[in-house]
């Protein structure tokens, strides 16, 4: 609007240029008309003078005429670039100063083309890479709304998985605490079996006495008697024992199945102790059955015992078949002593075997307790990465409206530039 002021005020001097112009040669045309009347055209010098006066009011009518022209040509392009019209060119080839102006004004409207063509190429590219830019940005929301949706399942898996974690590691620890308790039992019981061991061993020198005692004199029959009594109350201690070793047999088989049902419910984890499982379990059979038979052994040797005692005391000349019996209960307590041996070895295995499960069992405990304590530093550290995943998508959101105004403001730039007419041909 002040670029028309300017105009306006310019076509203002313009004509009052002109109205001086025309004053000057009402002015003129009236000392012409004076001089005439006074020397009634009768001096030449004064025809003279009067040409001389048409002549300059008509050259200068005809500049005034070029001036107003050019002035014309230069206002009617201004206004049509005020109108957004940026293709239009002043023909003027004047060295003056009007001249100099219209090269000024066709430098700055190629200049001003020039620029606002540029300028629409920018904001079209521009245009372009904001939409780019919104899509990625829109694809990167959804991304990152996806990640936090699978972090809200997994932290709920993630709790869930604790809770049961913390459920097996507390029963694998009541486990291991009945582990430890059985294989105290079996040490007891070990220890046991060697008292056992050594009293047949006893047992079984005592009897080569009493043959020894028998091939000598009837004076060896009281510490015949005496060996039988022993043996008596050895068979006795002999079927204590048993009964224990068969308890012990039987906490056994229920502890292997325990630990089978854990080891079942621990999956992969449970593989550690499987084994031992049924290691144990296969020698508490062993030792039921070597108890089972061991129990007949000792019933028969308290038999056998009872019966060379009726034989001593009846008579003495029963002597050789007490030598007999004495004989078959030797042989008796060496079986005996061989299957206490043998059982010895086994209450010892299971003795060691419930020692590494009770080892086995703390260490499996220990390892679900740092898989409890890394379980529940991952389900915090979950929480942290949904946090801040949160804060990214309250950031994107923040981004989508900047880019989105953004969007909208290239529009408007755009759709202004687009108002100007130009000329593509022209050179930058």
């Amino acid at each position: 609007m002040s670029y028309l002021k300017k105009i306006k005020i310019k076509n203002k001097i313009l004509i009052v240029l002109t109205m001086t112009v025309l004053l000057l040669v009402s002015q003129v045309f009236f000392i012409a008309t004076q001089i005439i009347e006074r020397v009634r055209f009768n001096n030449i010098i004064g025809v003279f003078m009067i040409l001389s006066t048409l002549i300059n009011i008509i050259i200068l009518v005809d500049l005034v005429k070029c001036i107003v022209n050019s002035i014309n040509e230069i206002n009617n392009v201004l206004k049509d670039t005020l109108k957004g019209k940026l293709t239009g060119k002043i023909n003027i080839d004047n060295k003056d100063e009007i001249g100099e102006i219209a090269i000024l004004i066709n430098v700055f409207l190629d200049k001003m083309n020039n620029l606002i063509l540029k300028n629409k190429d920018y904001f079209s590219n521009l245009s372009v890479a904001v939409d780019e830019l919104a899509i990625s940005g829109t694809r990167a929301f959804d991304g990152i709304h996806e990640i936090t949706n699978d972090l809200n399942e997994l932290t709920h898996f993630s709790s869930a998985n604790a809770g049961n974690i913390e459920e097996v590691t507390a029963s694998i620890q009541e486990m291991a605490s009945n582990t430890q308790v059985i294989s105290q039992k079996s040490q007891n019981a070990f220890e046991s079996s060697k008292e056992i061991l050594n009293s047949v061993s006893i047992g079984k020198r005592e009897i080569s006495d009493v043959l020894e005692a028998n091939n000598k004199s009837k004076e060896s029959m009281d510490e015949v008697f005496e060996a039988i009594i022993a043996l008596k109350v050895s068979s006795e201690h002999i079927g204590e024992i048993g009964s224990i070793i068969k308890g012990i047999s039987e906490q056994t088989n229920l502890l292997s199945l325990n630990a089978a049902i854990e080891a079942a419910r621990a999956g992969e984890r449970g593989k550690g102790f499987t084994v031992v499982t049924e290691e144990i379990k296969k020698l508490a059979v062993k030792s039921n059955e070597s108890i089972s038979k061991i129990s007949l052994l000792i019933n028969e040797i308290q038999d056998k015992a009872n019966y060379a005692d009726r034989i001593i005391r009846k008579d003495q000349h029963i002597m050789d078949i007490s030598v007999k019996k004495s004989k078959d209960i030797a042989e008796e307590f060496k079986t005996i002593l061989e299957r206490t041996e043998i059982i010895t070895d086994e209450i010892r295995r299971i003795s060691s075997s419930s020692s590494d499960q009770s080892r086995i069992s703390e260490t499996i405990a220990n390892i679900m307790s740092d898989i409890l304590v890394t379980t529940q530093k991952n389900d915090s550290t979950i929480h942290s990465i949904n946090k801040v995943l949160n804060e990214q998508l309250s950031f994107y959101n923040e981004v989508g409206l900047s880019i989105q105004d953004l969007a909208e403001l290239i529009s408007v730039l755009k759709d202004s530039s687009d108002k100007w007419k130009c000329n593509c041909t022209t050179e930058s």
